[in-house]
């Protein structure tokens, strides 16, 4: 799934040559943005940001539906589908019932030392 982290952009540009100096002048507008939160909806963002907050040193938090969902200002129903998009983009990974990772490239908490031991435990997804 390469292809789908490669950022696509288009522009027009001109270019002054002169012996000695360049002057370039380029203008361009972003086709496609592949960055995580250029993706997500505000729903599942609300989900995520809930997530963050409750994350402990080890990048695990517990999901508690009810809470998340009033907390987030979104029904049960929308809490659960922001979780499974969540998942399905890769922003959090399911742990156990209601335990889940948060990516480390998204969000860590703690020292350096900590944060390494945190991306082998996730790449090894437990």
């Amino acid at each position: 799934e390469f292809y789908k982290q490669i950022a696509l952009a288009y522009g027009v540009g001109v270019r002054l040559d002169l012996t000695f100096f360049v002057f370039r002048l380029d203008m361009g507008v972003k086709l496609y943005d592949p960055s995580v939160f250029c993706r997500l909806k505000l729903y599942e963002v609300k989900v995520l940001a809930y997530a963050i907050e409750r994350m402990d040193y080890s990048g695990l938090f517990v999901l508690d539906i009810a809470s998340c969902a009033k907390i987030c200002g979104i029904n049960k129903r929308t809490a659960y589908k922001a979780m499974a998009e969540l998942e399905a983009q890769d922003v959090v990974r399911r742990n156990s019932r209601s335990k889940y990772w948060i990516n480390p490239n998204i969000a860590c908490k703690g020292s350096r030392d900590g944060m390494n031991l945190v991306f082998e435990q996730y790449e090894e997804g437990f």
